[in-house]
Order: C-alpha cells, then sequence, then structure tokens
C-alpha cells in the first residue's frame, strides 16, 4: 500500500535523527541504522525527510531493501526520488518494481522521462508495462498483475504443485491459482491451502470453485473493489472482453482505490478538486485550483445579498427581521449538507439505487418536517421571551418549518439528479448545497414576511 494513504503510526526511528545523520555525513551509522528496519518502515522514515536528502540514503542500503521501500511510497514522492536518481539507479528501481507499480509510476513522470526508462526494460518487462498503460486509467486493466498461477482441470494435485515450483518465484502471489481452459477461459480458482491439504493425486477439477466472480479489464477500479468487498476475495480475475483471463488484482490494490476514490469525494464534497495528494501538490496549482470553486460560489452568494437589498422596505419596517437571517440560512445549509452526505454515502455503497429516490425524498421531508418543528418551538419560545414582535416570531417560526423541509428534500434529491447525468454526485459539495440554500432561504424568508406581516 502507498505510504501517503497509511495510518501514520510511530516508527522506532525519529525522521529528524536520520536527517541529522546525513546532514553530519555520518554515513556508516545511518546504514546500520536503516539496516535494522524493514521496508515499510523506511519508506515512512524517508517520506518525513526531504527527497534530495532521502537520496543519499537509498544510495546507502541494500539493493532489495531500497526497491522494497520504494515500492511502499506514494507515486508522488516516488516521482521526486526518481529526480535525483542516476540513471542507471533510476533503471534499477524501475526494472524491479511490479508491473502494475511501474504503470502508475510511469503515468506519473513527464513523456520524456517515461520513454527513457521505457527503453531501458528488458523486452518481457517492457510488454507487460506496455499492455497495462494501453488499458484506460481508472480501470481495473490498468491495476492489474499480468503475471498468475494458471492450472488445468485434468491436473492432480502433485503436479499443480510441480507448476507452481517453476512459476511461483516469478509470481507475485501464489495463494490462489486460477484453471483454465486450453482458450485461457477462467474455469475457477483453487487455494493454496486446498492443494496442500488434498492427496496427491486428487484432481484441480474436483478442489477448485468453479465459474468464480471475474472483472474484466475495461471495469470501473471503484467498482472492481466494490465487487471484491461483496465477494470477500482477495485475488480477483481480470479477463479481456472475451472473457480470457489476462490477470490479476490483490486486495491490497485495491483497497488503496477505495482510499484514492474516498479521498477524491472528499476532496469535491469539500470544493477542493485536487487531483494529486494535497499536501503535495504544489501552493500555485492548490490556490488556482481551489480559488476557481470559490470565486463561483463568492458570485453565486451575491445573489443572496442583492435579495436581501431588494428588500430595503420591509427590513425598515421590521428591522428585527435582519438579526435572524444568519440563523436560518446557516439552517438551511446545515440540513442540506446533512441529506446530501447520507445520500451520497447510500448511493457509494449501494444502500439505496435510484429507484429508491422517492421513498428517500420522502423520508428526508419527514426528517425535515419534524426538525423544523422542534427548531421553530425552540426559537419561537425563546424570541417570544425576549419580548419579539409576535408577527416576526410567527414569520420565523413558518420559514424555520419550510427551509427545514425544502433543504433535506433538496439535498436528498441533488444526489440523484447529478448521478442521472452522470455526473459525480460527490460534487454536490457542502459550500455548493450551502450556497443554494442561502439564496432559496432568504426568498422564503421574505415571501412568508410579505405574507404575514403586509397582508
Amino acid at each position: 500500500m502507498p505510504l501517503e494513504r497509511m495510518p501514520q503510526w510511530t516508527t522506532r526511528v525519529d525522521p529528524n535523527y536520520i536527517e541529522s545523520l546525513i546532514d553530519n555525513r555520518e554515513y556508516a551509522l545511518l546504514r546500520a541504522t536503516l539496516s535494522e528496519l524493514d521496508s515499510v518502515e523506511i519508506a515512512q522514515l524517508l517520506t518525513h525527510i526531504p527527497p534530495y536528502k532521502s537520496v543519499v540514503a537509498f544510495r546507502l542500503l541494500p539493493k532489495d531493501l531500497a526497491i522494497g521501500a520504494f515500492e511502499q511510497m506514494d507515486v508522488e514522492y516516488q516521482r521526486r526520488l526518481l529526480d535525483g536518481f542516476t540513471m542507471n539507479a533510476a533503471r534499477e528501481f524501475i526494472q524491479a518494481m511490479s508491473a502494475d507499480d511501474r504503470a502508475k509510476l510511469l503515468d506519473e513522470v513527464p513523456a520524456k522521462v517515461a520513454r527513457r526508462l521505457l527503453r531501458t526494460l528488458p523486452p518481457k518487462e517492457l510488454q507487460d508495462t506496455l499492455e497495462l498503460l494501453g488499458y484506460q486509467r481508472g480501470t481495473a486493466g490498468r491495476l492489474m498483475i499480468p503475471e498468475f498461477v494458471d492450472l488445468r482441470e485434468n491436473m492432480t494435485t502433485g503436479q499443480a504443485f510441480d507448476r507452481i515450483r517453476r512459476l511461483g518465484t516469478a509470481r507475485e502471489n501464489i495463494d490462489y491459482a486460477f484453471v483454465i481452459d486450453d482458450q485461457r477461459h477462467l474455469r475457477g480458482l483453487v487455494s493454496l491451502k486446498d492443494l496442500v491439504l488434498a492427496p496427491e493425486d486428487e484432481r484441480v477439477a474436483d478442489l477448485m470453485t468453479p465459474n468464480p466472480k471475474l472483472i474484466y479489464t475495461y471495469t470501473d477500479q471503484e467498482d472492481a473493489a466494490k465487487a471484491a468487498r461483496d465477494y470477500d476475495m482477495a485475488l480477483i480475475p481480470i479477463v479481456d472482453a472475451e472473457e480470457r483471463l489476462v490477470g490479476t488484482v490483490s486486495w491490497d490494490d485495491l483497497v488503496d482505490v477505495l482510499e484514492i476514490e474516498a479521498t477524491e469525494d472528499i476532496h469535491k464534497y469539500g470544493a477542493v478538486p485536487i487531483e494529486h495528494p494535497y499536501f503535495a501538490t504544489r501552493l500555485g496549482r492548490v490556490v488556482r485550483q481551489r480559488g476557481i470553486w470559490i470565486l463561483i460560489l463568492t458570485l453565486a452568494n451575491t445573489l443572496t445579498g442583492a435579495v436581501i437589498a431588494s428588500q430595503t422596505g420591509l427590513l425598515e419596517e421590521f428591522v428585527i427581521l435582519a438579526a435572524f437571517v444568519p440563523l436560518l440560512i446557516d439552517t438551511g445549509g446545515s440540513l442540506g449538507t446533512q441529506s446530501s452526505t447520507v445520500v451520497i454515502r447510500g448511493l457509494a455503497i449501494g444502500e439505496v439505487s435510484p429507484s429508491r429516490i422517492i421513498p428517500v425524498l420522502t423520508r428526508e421531508a419527514g426528517v425535515g418536517i419534524l426538525l423544523g418543528i422542534f427548531l421553530s418551538l425552540v426559537v419561537m419560545g425563546y424570541s417570544y421571551a425576549l419580548g419579539r414582535d409576535t408577527g416576526v416570531v410567527a414569520v420565523v417560526g413558518l420559514t424555520l418549518v419550510s427551509i427545514s423541509v425544502v433543504s433535506t428534500t433538496a439535498g436528498a434529491a441533488l444526489p440523484f439528479l447529478f448521478q442521472r447525468i452522470k455526473q459525480d454526485p460527490a460534487v454536490v459539495s457542502a459550500p455548493l448545497i450551502t450556497t443554494i440554500m442561502d439564496i432559496v432561504g432568504v426568498l422564503i424568508y421574505f415571501g412568508i414576511a410579505y405574507l404575514v406581516l403586509l397582508a
């Protein structure tokens, strides 16, 4: 799992200590210290110091340990490290990586660098990498590992073990073997555990799980991850359009996908559409991408001010109305955001489907009515105790109920609408819902005020 998405547990060595060893050129002590750690801990340590210093540490590590740590790092940090490597060192790291990790990295480096690194690969690694790069980004084909252990139905357990021994050293995962026919169509899968426990003359056909769940190369990576979760699969078979087995995707890679997708959704929901890891993105790019959204939302919010400004006559006669504006529009924004959040989550995990839109909207409208009545009673009671005008108190109470119903219903409806027009429901962000309810809220407020106070 790339380090960017790892839980940040404490390592046995302080990154500041590693930096001090590099700064003081105590290379023998640095090498001894790092050699006592595993690849995950080394990756964590080096990710917390500048890349140009990490390059020094990498040059001191045994090759296998250095490559293991490199594979644990986030692609963005890998790219930065490559900038400090010599071409020979970069070639060694690229060649030692698994095909799927190599494809991810080459996606991120400049095209000129990618072409130069591709030319250094041996024919087999080059073929595997180009095959993966040929699939569309965000699909299961782009994630898969093209090597796997394949067996035939008529093999005995002993013959299966002979094949696993021959292929195992060149395979990343041998926990499961895939049973295919002569046209490479997937017939079933068998676990290493079942093979170990079976007699040597047992046929693979009698041990395999037939017709396992499979994923197509063009399947969206998020859908593939959900299928793996739903079917409790540790290793997912990937087939092409003709249902020939072409690779596998491991569960740990799909966990990365779920975390990446969740991070993207959180960024979108907060109107922060950053494509790369946020804290590894250049400051100028962050400001530019966030600024566009903030500008759009700010311009939209000027409509709220325009509505309020257009009601100067009403506000001059009932000045106290202005005091309740923040309370009412904040309530609408908060309730709308809550409803959109639960619906987006429900759609994402399959708890609700587009066909259930009416029950969902009815439920959220009911929630809005009950919350609105509760809030209006509290605010009206408090306002009445302060001696506010009875008519204004009635306006505030009616507005709270109306805004609550509209905001919960709208907040629940917008994710369905965005999904219907084939847009990510996560773009129904909290700032967007809040902006919409600010405008709608003041329109409802002053509309009710006119009806109650000036009718």
